[in-house]
């Protein structure tokens, strides 16, 4: 079975990551006893995908890792790729402080990346609105591919005295399809 994670850089807290990358585990194991899930992740250096990678380095014999990281100072495309269509007009790209610069389609480009080759289900991790993450649900969604999201402001913006993994568990019961659940019960 393949997830992919997306999220937030600025996701801070690995708790709901570690809570959700269990429960995924737990599900592949009862589905596909015997198959060692993959986690899908673009390989951030910071938030969501650096505590997948951690996760991961941790629990080698639970998972594999495919990573697909941004290739932010690549080309620009030469015309419309994926669904929706990425372009990259003429002019567009931006520089960084350090005076280089970078095609800021290439995050859109790197989810379609993540979604193309199918998934059992995506799950986004999303803080702040992240227009990342946002993206790579849009493009899981259009492919076919079950979608679930953990929000930070659902989280941790209103007190609850439901336990973190619970309340983590619970938004994944909620909206992943019952095959993906059945593991689960």
């Amino acid at each position: 079975m393949i997830f992919i994670l997306t999220g937030s850089r600025s996701w801070n807290d690995s708790s709901p990551v570690y809570a959700t990358l269990d429960w995924l585990c737990a599900a592949s194991a009862a589905l596909a006893p015997g198959v060692m899930m993959t986690v899908r992740h673009g390989k951030a250096r910071r938030g969501v995908d650096q505590h997948v990678a951690n996760w991961q380095a941790h629990r080698p014999h639970l998972a594999l890792v495919d990573e697909h990281p941004a290739d932010w100072a690549g080309p620009c495309l030469d015309g419309p790729y994926g669904n929706p269509p990425i372009t990259c007009p003429s002019g567009h790209r931006r520089k960084r402080d350090d005076g280089s610069d970078y095609c800021p389609a290439c995050g859109n480009r790197r989810n379609q990346e993540m979604v193309d080759p199918g998934a059992t289900a995506c799950v986004g991790l999303i803080r702040a609105r992240s227009t990342g993450t946002a993206d790579c649900l849009k493009r899981a969604r259009a492919a076919g591919i079950p979608t679930a999201t953990i929000s930070w402001e659902e989280l941790y913006g209103v007190p609850s005295t439901t336990n973190l993994r619970r309340r983590v568990e619970a938004r994944l019961a909620d909206q992943l399809p019952r095959d993906v659940l059945a593991a689960r019960h």
